[in-house]
C-alpha cells in the first residue's frame, strides 16, 4: 500500500513554544489596553458611557459561555487562534493548549482522527492525500460529467481533493477502496448532483496525464497533506454554552479523515439530509483551506510569511463557500453521502 505523509509534530513543538507565544502577545496586549485607556479618556461623556456598556455587554456575553481555558499568568486573548488548521504551527499551538488546560481529563467523549496539516505544489507520490493538482486515477478511464439542467450542460467535473486512507484502515477496516477520489461540479456546491466520488486501491501502474486533466472550473490552491493522529473531544449536553475558541480546541477546525465533523447532521446541506442518521457513518471532512496571513510557516514547505493580499489570492486558498467544510459519510449501502456548511 502507499503509505501517508506523517507529521512529526514534536519538532513543531521544539520550535513553537507556547509559553514564549502568550508572553509576547500578553505583552503587546497590555501595551495596547494602556493605548485605550489613555484614548478613551479624550472621548466625550456619551462615548464613554457606551464603551463602558459594550464592555459589560461582552462581559455578560462570556459568562453565558463555558471555556476550556483555565484563568492563569496569561488572558485567554494572549493565546493563539483556534479557528482553522492549515500549517504545522497552527496544529501545534492546538496541541500544546489542550495539555495545558487539560482537555483530555475533562470526561468529553474521544474519537480517534488523523488530522492534515498542507504542503503547497504536488507531491513526488500521486496517492497522497491532496487537494487540486493530479488526481490518483488510471490512464484511459473515462472523465466524470456533470449532471445536465436546464441552466447548464453537461460539462467535465473538476477533481477537487482526494483522502488517503492506507494509513487509517484502524479506523476504517471495510472501505470500498483505499483512496476516494472527489470531484465537483462547480464552486458553488448547490445540488445533490454537485459531487461524485470514485474509490480506487493502491498499485495502479499507468496513470492519467496531466494534459487529459480539464481545467477546472474555478481557480483553487494545490496542496497534498501530511496526517498527524490525534483525537476529537464531543462536547456533551451538560456542558452547556462554550465558546468558539475552546470549540477549537474540542473538535479540530482541520481536514481530517475520521473524529468527530464539524457540524451536526441537522446543520449540513447535500445528501446526508435524505439519508437516516443511523446508516451513517463519518468518514472525514474536507476544511477551507486559508493560510494564516504574516505567520511563519503558513505551509508545511513554506517558511516565509504571506503578507495580507498574497494569503487570500486563489492560488493559495480552497475556500468553500465561506469558508465553510465539506463532510463525507459512507451510508449501509457503501455509497458516499456528503454535507456542505457554508462556514
Amino acid at each position: 500500500m502507499g503509505p501517508s505523509f506523517k507529521l512529526d509534530l514534536s519538532v513543531w513543538e521544539t520550535g513553537c513554544p507556547l509559553d514564549a507565544y502568550c508572553r509576547l502577545m500578553h505583552d503587546h496586549h497590555q501595551r495596547a489596553d494602556a493605548w485605550r485607556e489613555e484614548s478613551i479618556a479624550a472621548y466625550s461623556p456619551e462615548h464613554r458611557t457606551r464603551f463602558q456598556e459594550l464592555r459589560r455587554e461582552i462581559a455578560s456575553f462570556r459568562a453565558e459561555h463555558r471555556t476550556l481555558f483555565r484563568q492563569g499568568t496569561f488572558d485567554q486573548r494572549d493565546y493563539p487562534e483556534t479557528a482553522r488548521v492549515v500549517g504545522p504551527v497552527e496544529l501545534t499551538y492546538v496541541e500544546q493548549m489542550r495539555r495545558e488546560f487539560g482537555v483530555a481529563d475533562r470526561g468529553f467523549p474521544q474519537a480517534t482522527s488523523d488530522v492534515f496539516v498542507w504542503a503547497r505544489g504536488e507531491p513526488k507520490c500521486r496517492w497522497q492525500t491532496k487537494v487540486g493538482g493530479l488526481p490518483y486515477r488510471p490512464q484511459g478511464k473515462p472523465w466524470p460529467q456533470s449532471v445536465p439542467d436546464a441552466e447548464s450542460p453537461s460539462h467535465p467535473m473538476t477533481f477537487l481533493a482526494q483522502f488517503n486512507f492506507t494509513e487509517s484502515r484502524d479506523l476504517f477496516p471495510d472501505l470500498p477502496g483505499e483512496i476516494l477520489l472527489i470531484f465537483a461540479e462547480n464552486e458553488e456546491f448547490a445540488t445533490p448532483n454537485a459531487l461524485t466520488f470514485e474509490w480506487y486501491d493502491y498499485g495502479i501502474t499507468s496513470l492519467v496525464e496531466p494534459d487529459e486533466i480539464p481545467v477546472p472550473d474555478w481557480q483553487f490552491v494545490s496542496c497534498f497533506g501530511f496526517h498527524h493522529r490525534t483525537v476529537d473531544f464531543a462536547r456533551t449536553e451538560d456542558f452547556g454554552l462554550i465558546d468558539s475558541r475552546s470549540e477549537g480546541l474540542l473538535v479540530l477546525p482541520a481536514t481530517k479523515i475520521g473524529g468527530f465533523p464539524a457540524h451536526s447532521l441537522d446543520e449540513w446541506y447535500g445528501t446526508v439530509d435524505s439519508t437516516p442518521a443511523g446508516e451513517l457513518t463519518f468518514l472525514c471532512q474536507l476544511n477551507a483551506i486559508l493560510p494564516r496571513p504574516e505567520q511563519y510557516y503558513p505551509w508545511l514547505n513554506q517558511r516565509e510569511p504571506l503578507d495580507l493580499k498574497e494569503h487570500t489570492n486563489p492560488t493559495q486558498t480552497l475556500i468553500l463557500g465561506d469558508c465553510g467544510t465539506i463532510a463525507f459519510y459512507l451510508d449501509g449501502t457503501g455509497k458516499v453521502r456528503w454535507g456542505f456548511h457554508t462556514s
